[in-house]
C-alpha cells in the first residue's frame, strides 16, 4: 500500500471483519508491504478482501500494489 499516511485513510476488511489496518508510522506516502497475522484458519470456501478507501481526497495517490494471503498449518489445523 502506498499514499495511505492515516488509519483513518483505508479499512482492510476479510469476510467482513475490519483487521484494522495502520501504516507504519514512519513511512508517510511511500510504498510499505504491511502483514496481518491472524489466529484461527481460513474455512474451506470462498473468502473476500475488501479494501474500501475513506478519504477521498487520496484518491489518485493512494496504491493497492499486490496482495498476497497465506495461511500455515498442516491439515488438521
Amino acid at each position: 500500500l502506498s499514499g495511505l499516511p492515516k488509519p483513518s485513510d483505508l479499512t482492510v476488511e476479510l469476510d467482513g471483519e475490519d483487521l484494522e489496518w495502520s501504516p507504519r508510522q514512519d513511512i508517510g506516502v511511500d510504498r510499505w508491504h504491511y502483514d496481518v497475522y491472524l489466529d484461527g484458519g481460513l474455512t474451506d470456501d470462498e473468502h473476500e478482501v475488501k479494501f474500501t478507501l475513506n478519504n477521498a481526497a487520496r484518491e489518485g495517490i493512494a496504491q493497492l500494489c499486490s496482495v498476497e494471503i497465506l495461511e500455515f498449518g498442516n491439515e488438521q489445523e
